[in-house]
């Protein structure tokens, strides 16, 4: 493995990462800015990481600087923000996972300003994603790359097929790399093979090429384009969707399988890397809902709603389990909720693992709007969110993981918020939410 969400108000962009050139009239300065981002960009697929650095933070802030003069020209915002993406790639790259993480919350909050395209914000979350996973926050990476691919399979599109399957094969790939260090072995495998999948079908239509390293298309209003113009992009997911595919088919022992994807490896990035991924010692399988329900330990309904997700055809390729249909995450989160709580005296780490994945499906039901039946409907199943976060949070505590304590300590914070406000509740309700604040203000204490 390589080293290392809502729709409110998001930080604001980062300090100024280099000095911008005085330049003379407003149009100057937004043609540099535009010159800078296609210079980043290209020097990235060339391969000159510390060159797209250099010029990528130069387009960043003379985009500011534009914005700063003429506060009403949207094309400063969307550069600034399309910058922010790429330089989050180099910096992905580099391991500076803090820094990328910075500038994605900034780029999600610029194009929510100019009510972007809502595969441009998800894919700034499959990056967020793949961030947060190098920080150690495993919750909050397995929300945004949930909601990037929710978000791509609700909006494909049969117009562009090529740029709306690359968009679903890069937050797949987000997904596989996230799954395989925070999630469940076996939903990384199935994301990293669709992922691999689409990639390399793209890759075969365009007569075996990555692209001609020509510019994203920045300045034309197309976001953060990781799919846009093809280029290093989306030879970095396939490698990366090949590379998580090796090493869970090793790690859940199915060595037998890896010949394929080991031949697909070495002719993308060459016989040398295939042979150091093999060469790695084998991980240790990591368990979720897809494990409880496939040795039933979950009920018969959500045995038979993930069995379904598994076959789920999409364009001949499958939708791996992790990707529930929206109007069935609610029923899922429920069933892996009770599941969870049901395990936790007799199997603590299977009982982290489903609630984890259960906890991403509320929080990603949140995200979409699912969470909103009249009143006090709306808090009843706040409700019975807040209590699963508190439960897992002292679970996890309570084996040692601070890391994933803290972290659903974090995303209770918002639903606890929602919950606490507006009009009288019953007391059943209102008593339990009382004890899930209680627990999780304590748990916030405790884990820092």
């Amino acid at each position: 493995m390589e080293p290392p969400a809502s729709m409110s108000p998001a930080p604001q962009s980062p300090a100024p990462l280099s000095a911008a050139p005085a330049v003379g009239s407003l149009e100057d300065l937004a043609a540099l800015a535009a010159r800078s981002l296609d210079g980043g960009t290209r020097a990235h697929r060339q391969g000159d990481a510390d060159g797209a650095l250099t010029a990528l933070r130069r387009s960043h802030d003379m985009a500011r600087l534009l914005a700063d003069r003429a506060p009403g020209r949207t094309d400063a915002l969307r550069i600034q923000a399309d910058a922010l993406c790429r330089l989050a790639d180099v910096q992905l790259e580099r391991g500076l996972a803090e820094e990328a993480r910075t500038g994605l919350d900034a780029a999600e909050a610029l194009y929510s300003r100019l009510g972007a395209d809502p595969t441009c914000i998800a894919d700034v979350r499959a990056r967020r994603g793949v961030a947060n996973s190098y920080l150690g926050r495993g919750l909050s990476a397995l929300v945004d790359v949930q909601s990037a691919v929710l978000t791509h399979v609700q909006t494909l599109d049969a117009e562009t097929p090529d740029d709306s399957q690359a968009g679903l094969a890069a937050a797949l790939a987000a997904a596989a790399v996230v799954q395989a260090r925070h999630g469940s072995s076996q939903l990384a495998l199935a994301a990293a093979q669709q992922a691999a999948a689409l990639l390399s079908r793209l890759h075969a239509e365009r007569g075996g090429s990555f692209g001609d390293g020509a510019a994203d298309g920045a300045t034309n209003g197309a976001g953060p384009g990781r799919h846009r113009g093809v280029g290093v992009p989306v030879r970095t997911d396939l490698v990366r969707a090949l590379q998580v595919e090796i090493r869970t088919l090793r790690a859940l022992d199915r060595s037998a399988e890896i010949d394929a994807p080991s031949a697909a490896l070495a002719a993308v990035a060459g016989p040398d890397a295939a042979r150091a991924v093999v060469a790695e010692p084998v991980e240790t399988p990591r368990l979720g809902l897809t494990y409880a329900v496939m040795h039933e330990l979950v009920a018969p309904q959500t045995r038979a709603a993930v069995h379904e997700m598994l076959a789920d055809p999409l364009d001949g390729v499958s939708i791996p389990g992790f990707l529930v249909a929206p109007d069935r995450l609610l029923d899922v989160a429920r069933e892996g909720a009770a599941t969870a709580l049901a395990l936790a005296s007799y199997d603590p780490r299977l009982a982290l693992a489903a609630g984890r994945d259960a906890a991403c499906l509320y929080a990603c039901a949140e995200e979409l709007g699912l969470i909103e039946h009249p009143w006090p409907q709306v808090r009843m199943e706040l409700a019975r969110w807040l209590w699963l976060l508190s439960e897992l949070g002292w679970l996890a505590a309570t084996t040692g993981d601070v890391v994933l304590a803290r972290d659903l300590a974090d995303h209770a914070q918002h639903p606890l918020v929602r919950a606490e406000s507006g009009r009288h509740l019953p007391a059943t309700i209102a008593r339990s939410l009382a004890d899930s604040g209680s627990r999780l203000r304590q748990l916030r204490r405790a884990v820092g």
